[in-house]
């Protein structure tokens, strides 16, 4: 998938700028507030008739493939950067999207997000009773 670097968008709403969105860069899960600000934001983008672009920080496939669904249900989103777990050293999560290699990923086709954290893993976590 192409990737997006920057957009010449004159016109940014109010209800955009109040939800901190720019029109001239991609919108990450992380930095918009979770899925319901970017439910919003692209909302916003999709009424104005604009093609987006989705990206990551450093979040886990769990997270990713969260952002993986939301892309699948939005026409306007057209580029999307999720390559952040291709760089973890270890990947504590079984199921979830799967990297087919030349920008491809593949969405588990089973109820809810279809990833979950290896119970493995989390054992090896350090842990603190409060």
């Amino acid at each position: 998938m192409p990737v997006l670097s920057n957009w010449k968008t004159p016109v940014v709403s109010a209800e955009a700028r109040s939800l901190k969105v720019s029109l001239s860069s991609k919108s990450k899960f992380a930095k918009s507030g979770g899925i319901h600000n970017a439910i919003k934001i692209n909302a916003i983008a999709e009424g104005a008739g604009i093609r987006t672009q989705v990206g990551c920080m450093s979040e886990s496939r769990y997270a990713l493939t969260a952002l993986c669904h939301f892309v699948a249900a939005r026409n306007n989103i057209v580029w999307f950067d999720i390559d952040a777990s291709l760089s973890h050293a270890e990947d504590p999560v079984t199921g979830g999207i799967q990297y087919m290699g030349k920008g491809k990923w593949e969405l588990p086709q089973v109820p809810g997000i279809g990833a979950d954290f290896d119970p493995d893993f989390l054992k090896k976590m350090e842990k603190t009773i409060i």
